[in-house]
C-alpha cells in the first residue's frame, strides 16, 4: 500500500452475503431514532449558546463551530437509500419513491441555507438575523420529521412483508378516507391519496372507500386513479357520495352519472347515498312514494354501469329506523339497490343490530363500524358538527370501547367471507385509533373466515 493512502481498509467481499432480514430489522432498529432530529437539536444548541455567549463562546465564533456541516449535510441523502430499500422490496410506486426524493433535497438545501445564515450572523454581528435562522432550523426540523415518519411507515410495511407469523390474522379490510380526521389532516398533502394508501396496506386492510368528494378533487389528476391503489394491493370498494334525491330530475341523472364515471375509474361496485334528509316519522306518504321512484330511477342509472346503490341506514331519513328501511327496500324494488347497514345508527334507532341483521341479510352490501360512549352522544354525529373541522368529538370511542356490543355484532357477520365493512372515526389520533381497532378486530376473528374490512374516515366521512 503507498504510503499516502496508508490508514485505510481493506474489504474481502468473498464471504459477503445478502444480510438476514431479522438482522437488517435489528440495524434499522438500532440506528433509527423516530422522535426526534438529534443533529438539528445538537445545531439549535450551538445556535443559542453562540448567541447567548454561554461558557464563553462568542457570535463571531458561530461559523466555525459550524464548519463541518456541509459534510454532514451531505449525509442526509442517505435518507434516499433507505427509501429505495424498502421501496424495491415492496414493489411501491415509483411516483411517489421520486416525490420523497424531492422532500430529502429540500432538507439538504435547507440546511445548506442554515449554514449560510450562521455565517452571515456570525460575521456581521447583527442580531436581526437570529430570527430567521431559527425559522431555518425550524423547516428542516419538520421536514426531517415528516421524512422519518415516513420511512418508518415503510419499516412497518416491510417487517410485516418478511415476518408474517406477527399478523394479528389474515383478516381482510379497507381503509374510507370520507372522515372528518382525514379530510382536515391528509387532505393538505400533495400526495394525501398515496400517505393513506401507505397506512392501508401496512395495517392490512384491503381496500379505500373514497368520498367522492375527494374523488372530484383528484378529477384533474389522471395518475390518481385504480392502478395506483393496485399497485399497493388496495382497491376502492365503494364511493360514498350525497345525491340529492329531492333535486330536479335532469340534476339528479346528471349528477348521479356523474358519480358512476368516477366509480368506474376507481373500479368500484358500490354507490353510497342518503334516501333524503327528513326523518321518516315527519314524511308523507305522498312524500315516501317519490323518494322511492327517484330513488328507483338513480338504480336504472347505476345498473347501466354494473354498480349497485346503497341507501345507509342513518338518522333524519327515511331508512332511519328497520321498519321504514324495509318498507323503502319493498318501495324502491330495483335489483341495484342495496343496503349500507351502519350498525350505530340501526342501534341509535332503537333497534337490535343483531335481531335487524338476520331480517335485512339478502340487501346488505355494505357494513359501516363505529362507536359511541353513550346514547346521550348521539348528537355528536350531527352533520352540523361532525362536518366541523372545529366540532365536538368528546362521546366518541374505539369500537371495542363504546355503547354498542361489536363482540356480539362481529360474531354475527365474521363467518361471511363476502362481508365488506368499513370503519369509520372521525375523532383525534385517526391513524392511531384505526390501526389498534384494525388489530383488535383481527384478535376477535381469528380462525374464522374474515370478511373484507375498509376504514371509513372523514378525515373519513361517512357518518
Amino acid at each position: 500500500m503507498q504510503p499516502t493512502v496508508g490508514g485505510g481498509y481493506v474489504f474481502d467481499r468473498a464471504q459477503a452475503r445478502v444480510p438476514d432480514a431479522a438482522d437488517l430489522r435489528a440495524y434499522f432498529e438500532a440506528c433509527f431514532v423516530p422522535d426526534r432530529n438529534p443533529l438539528i437539536g445538537s445545531l439549535r444548541e450551538i445556535v443559542t449558546a453562540h448567541v447567548e455567549a454561554r461558557d464563553g463562546t462568542r457570535l463571531e465564533d458561530l461559523d466555525l463551530a459550524l464548519r463541518e456541516l456541509p459534510v454532514i449535510t451531505i449525509r442526509k441523502y442517505a435518507y434516499e437509500h433507505g427509501f429505495a430499500f424498502f421501496w424495491r422490496a415492496l414493489k411501491l410506486p415509483a411516483v411517489e419513491f421520486d416525490l420523497w426524493c424531492d422532500e430529502i433535497e429540500a432538507l439538504v438545501n435547507e440546511l445548506k441555507t442554515l449554514q449560510y445564515a450562521c455565517m452571515k450572523l456570525s460575521q456581521t454581528g447583527d442580531r436581526a438575523h437570529v430570527a430567521p435562522l431559527l425559522k431555518h432550523l425550524n423547516e428542516a426540523d419538520r421536514l426531517e420529521s415528516k421524512i422519518k415518519g415516513k420511512l418508518g411507515e415503510i419499516f412497518d410495511l416491510w417487517c410485516r412483508q418478511q415476518f408474517p407469523a406477527v399478523l394479528d390474522t389474515p383478516y381482510q379490510g379497507g381503509l374510507c378516507d370520507e372522515g372528518l380526521a382525514l379530510h382536515h389532516h391528509l387532505s393538505p398533502s400533495p400526495d394525501f391519496l398515496g400517505e393513506i394508501a401507505t397506512f392501508a396496506r401496512a395495517n392490512d386492510f384491503q381496500g379505500i372507500e373514497l368520498w367522492a368528494a375527494h374523488g372530484r378533487n383528484m378529477a384533474q389528476q389522471p395518475d390518481r386513479n385504480a392502478d395506483l391503489l393496485s399497485a399497493f394491493g388496495l382497491s376502492v370498494p365503494m364511493i360514498s357520495d350525497y345525491l340529492p334525491v329531492d333535486a330536479d330530475r335532469l340534476t339528479l341523472e346528471r349528477q348521479a352519472t356523474d358519480v358512476c364515471r368516477m366509480a368506474r375509474r376507481w373500479r368500484a361496485g358500490k354507490i353510497r347515498t342518503f334516501a333524503g334528509n327528513r326523518a321518516s316519522a315527519s314524511v308523507s306518504a305522498e312524500e315516501r312514494r317519490s323518494i322511492a321512484r327517484r330513488l328507483r330511477d338513480i338504480c336504472a342509472i347505476t345498473a347501466d354501469f354494473g354498480i349497485h346503490l346503497l341507501v345507509e341506514i342513518h338518522p333524519n331519513t327515511l331508512a332511519d329506523t328497520a321498519a321504514s328501511t324495509l318498507e323503502l327496500i319493498d318501495a324502491v324494488d330495483h335489483p341495484f339497490f342495496a343496503i349500507n347497514f351502519d350498525t350505530l345508527h340501526v342501534w341509535e334507532g332503537g333497534d337490535d343490530p343483531v335481531a335487524v341483521h338476520r331480517t335485512m341479510k339478502p340487501f346488505i352490501r355494505h357494513y359501516h363500524l363505529k362507536n359511541i360512549r353513550d346514547r346521550s352522544d348521539l348528537d355528536v354525529f350531527e352533520p352540523a358538527n361532525v362536518y366541523a373541522a372545529s366540532g365536538r368529538r368528546e362521546g366518541m370511542t374505539p369500537l371495542f370501547q363504546g355503547a354498542v356490543d361489536y363482540m356480539r355484532f362481529l360474531g354475527e357477520i365474521s363467518d361471511d367471507p363476502e362481508t365488506e365493512v368499513s370503519l369509520e372515526w372521525f375523532g383525534p389520533n385517526c391513524m392511531d385509533v384505526l390501526r389498534k381497532d384494525r388489530r383488535a378486530i383481527g384478535h376477535f376473528v381469528e380462525r374464522r373466515e374474515p370478511p373484507r374490512l375498509s376504514v371509513n374516515f372523514l378525515g373519513a366521512m361517512s357518518s
